[in-house]
């Protein structure tokens, strides 16, 4: 694939995790893909489920990113994904800061890690796809809260064509010089949450009810919580299933 340099493993600890560890050995664009994940990443220090054989697990590496681009990057990724989705005749749902639902479902979620180095960032960016799973192949207690491409096209994929189709989706994005406004406002047509409906926001110190305003250019959302509006920096919507 032009511009990436894919780099193939049958097994690691999580591919952000490599790519933190080796990330002065590779350069800009270099693609590492596990085929099975020991101890997937998600956020807050939880485990992302990686089934061998089953998933997509793969992360990106860039490096001397200026300040106002680590924004830019992860939504360009999860545009990407949202767009792969809508190709397969999908509906996929963006839910801030990082997850992809379908039918209700997550299917992918996406972890960012800025590592700083004087005024430059590097960034990896990893991405987890369910792929052929069956709905038993998942643990008891996502079997409800998790999907699949097999589960909702009842079919198998090649997960090395949709590594490739994604990266391109990814390239074209890039090349299409975007801004992070547009970004935006691409991102929030496929919003799992429409401006005025109530969600549950949960950070590390808190958990509150909030009515979704909309989305800001620098990452965070604006709700509104007694009758006053605020950004939230930090956390995760739940959704309120009415």
């Amino acid at each position: 694939m032009h511009g990436f340099n894919i780099i193939n493993l049958d097994k690691c600890s999580s591919t952000n995790t490599l790519l933190k560890e080796k990330k002065d050995s590779y350069p800009s664009y270099t693609v590492l893909r596990c085929k099975k994940q020991i101890k997937g990443k998600g956020r807050w220090g939880r485990e992302w489920f990686s089934l061998t054989e089953k998933g997509l697990y793969f992360s990106i590496l860039i490096h001397d990113i200026e300040h106002e681009e680590i924004r830019l990057f992860p939504l360009i990724i999860t545009l990407a994904l949202l767009r792969f989705f809508e190709e397969l005749k999908l509906l996929p749902q963006y839910q801030w800061p990082n997850d992809i639902y379908i039918k209700g479902k997550k299917i992918s979620g996406i972890l960012s890690e800025g590592i700083n180095k004087g005024e430059k960032t590097s960034l990896i960016i990893g991405v987890g796809i369910n792929i052929n799973h069956n709905r038993d192949d998942f643990p008891e207690e996502l079997r409800d809260k998790a999907t699949s491409l097999k589960i909702l096209k009842k079919r198998i994929f090649q997960t090395t064509a949709i590594l490739k189709r994604i990266l391109k989706l990814i390239e074209i994005n890039m090349d299409g010089k975007e801004t992070v406004s547009k970004l935006v406002l691409e991102t929030e047509k496929f919003s799992r949450f429409k401006k005025g409906e109530k969600i549950i926001i949960k950070t590390r110190r808190e958990k509150f009810n909030a009515v979704f305003i909309g989305y800001n250019n620098d990452g965070s959302i604006i709700i509104r919580r007694e009758d006053k509006e605020e950004n939230i920096y930090e956390g995760e919507v739940i959704k309120i299933e009415l």
